[in-house]
């Protein structure tokens, strides 16, 4: 809010008090996910004063003045609110942009905000590539998990190095690959995760 003082000659002082409009706020009223219908924005702001402004719209940069109809009105508290609305007829391609501007005199700026119209079909393309890859990360999760449970059934670090010499020679292993694979774990320290995950390297190779 910003306020001025406004002297006459001899008739005594006039307070001005300006107040600035509220952040602006930009919403689509038509039903999502379908491409075929008309776009319709609402743009908002209120509580300002006095009750001169100018509210402009933009589509990709440009102005535009056809189907838009603004309402401005007063509240009990003698402030001012308006809404503004923006109607496209036709089917609205993917990445259009649409900005309303506000000025005021209690802005040094115009207030903008700006709306860019999506595919509806993107945010299912990125929902669906999150759940695959979450799926992966729980896969590998099971996957480590089985390979404790089924080899690790031990209570000391000890035991967990006498259980996972028998596991590698139950598979086979050349005696060779079991002494550097035991020499690699004992390297490696006492903490339990990191033995597990040298144990699930060697025996995925």
């Amino acid at each position: 809010m910003r306020q001025g003082i406004v002297r006459g000659n001899g008739t005594g002082s006039h307070l001005i008090v300006h107040a600035a409009p509220t952040p602006l706020i930009i919403v689509s009223m038509t039903a999502e996910g379908n491409s075929s219908a008309s776009l319709i924005l609402m743009c908002e702001t209120a509580e300002f004063y006095p009750e001169n402004f100018t509210l402009t719209w933009y589509k990709n940069g440009v102005e535009t003045a056809t189907g838009i109809h603004t309402i401005k009105r007063q509240n009990t508290e003698g402030l001012y609110e308006v809404s503004s609305t923006l109607e496209e007829t036709q089917p609205v391609s993917s990445g259009a942009k649409y900005t309303c501007s506000v000025s005021h005199v209690s802005l040094e700026t115009p207030a903008v905000i700006t709306y860019t119209k999506s595919n509806p079909g993107h945010g299912f393309s990125i929902s669906l590539l999150m759940i695959v890859r979450l799926l992966m990360a729980f896969l590998v999760i099971l996957a480590l998990t089985a390979i404790i449970v089924d080899h690790v059934k031990i209570s000391s670090i000890e035991g967990f190095y006498v259980g996972l010499k028998n596991s590698y020679r139950r598979r086979h292993f050349p005696s060779d690959f079991v002494n550097i694979a035991l020499t690699s774990v004992k390297a490696a320290g006492s903490v339990f995760s990191n033995c597990s995950l040298i144990r699930y390297t060697y025996l995925s190779e």
